[in-house]
């Protein structure tokens, strides 16, 4: 809504001559299949802000409050609405695909969520590539409204039965690139030794890490990056430990939204080769979530889950989980560290009261 409002503010001409918005998978859809009527997908819908999660169809009071007319939008689907029949330029340039099914386009969070084994309440997506997300799939019947969305987080529509539900972040890895360049610091995987021996929050510093602003759970428009408590006797090994940390305390405030609507014995699914390539990294998640933090041995979680959904459709596989990832390897929470993280989740949330 706010793009669209601003086109409207700024190029009223240009806004005028717009008749049909839509994400780039529909365009491409029509060129495709040579169709004005392709739909778009629950799940892509809802990344414009304009989906009504409960009635599944374009908000009208949003729609009115910017302009627009249903008749601006595609029509809605679930993703498993195949098209096929190439129109000829394309059914020439890959005859094998000419009449084959394509499926509508998903939110990569939920491809990687289906691909990684995060289908339900229990496994919990924890994804940390240059930036971040924490994502839960929610079941609910399609005669019943979605689950309310907690303050701070996200929520859409996989299909009519199933929403995504979680929190992004603009850190991730790139907190930890940053620290590298700047402090002149070795490459993350010779310093894994070092950070296996220190000892958690012990540096004295706290850290907000929000180089790139911050969007979970705060979504403030004026954040910025704090290291507090910088002494003489800090190192670069310091800043970067306290740097990462900081991470997964976010990760922490979005797993207490999300906790009513997890199992009792849920386990966090690691992806996201940041986080993946960095063993401590992945042992400190275990210690502030205080959950089990698994890593599957498939690399291609997006990949993956959008084969299966793709299988779904087709009616291939039944559900979403008929062959789970293999799990290559497991970290434990260490419990003689539960109150030493929650105390420094408090101290980031005191030093996020006074300067945000």
């Amino acid at each position: 809504p706010g793009r669209v409002n601003w086109l409207r503010r700024t190029n009223s001409q240009s806004f005028k001559r717009i008749t049909k918005w839509t994400a780039i998978s529909p365009f491409i859809f029509t060129r495709w299949f040579g169709s004005t009527n392709v739909p778009a997908s629950y799940s892509v819908s809802a990344w414009s802000g304009l989906l009504n999660r409960h009635e599944l169809d374009w908000d009208a009071g949003l729609l009115d409050a910017i302009g627009l007319e249903p008749s601006n939008l595609p029509r809605l689907a679930p993703y498993s609405e195949g098209q096929s029949g190439l129109c000829p330029i394309y059914s020439m340039r890959w005859p094998q695909l000419s009449d084959v099914p394509f499926y509508l386009a998903v939110g990569d969070g939920a491809a990687v969520n289906i691909g990684s084994g995060c289908t339900d309440r229990r496994n919990i997506a924890l994804t940390v590539g240059t930036t971040a997300a924490m994502r839960l799939v929610v079941d609910h019947p399609d005669n019943e409204p979605p689950p309310v969305v907690p303050k701070g987080l996200w929520g859409y529509i996989l299909r009519g039965d199933r929403s995504l539900l979680g929190g992004a972040f603009s850190e991730g890895g790139n907190v930890v690139e940053w620290a590298l360049n700047s402090l002149k610091l070795p490459p993350l995987d010779r310093l894994n030794d070092s950070l296996t021996d220190t000892v958690p929050d012990a540096h004295g510093l706290t850290v907000l890490p929000f180089i790139a602003g911050e969007r979970a759970v705060g979504w403030s428009t004026n954040a910025s990056g704090v290291v507090n408590g910088v002494r003489v006797s800090t190192s670069g090994l310091d800043i970067l430990q306290a740097l990462m940390e900081s991470v997964a305390y976010r990760f922490s405030l979005v797993a207490d939204l999300l906790r009513d609507e997890m199992d009792d014995d849920r386990v966090f699914i690691a992806g996201g080769g940041a986080m993946t390539n960095s063993p401590w990294w992945l042992q400190t998640m275990a210690d502030v979530l205080q959950g089990e933090v698994h890593v599957p041995a498939e690399e291609q979680a997006t990949s993956r889950g959008a084969a299966i959904l793709a299988l779904n459709a087709l009616g291939v596989w039944d559900g979403l989980d008929d062959v789970m990832p293999e799990i290559a390897s497991v970290y434990q929470p260490r419990d003689e560290y539960r109150e030493t993280y929650r105390g420094a989740v408090e101290q980031q949330a005191e030093l996020y009261e006074r300067v945000v």
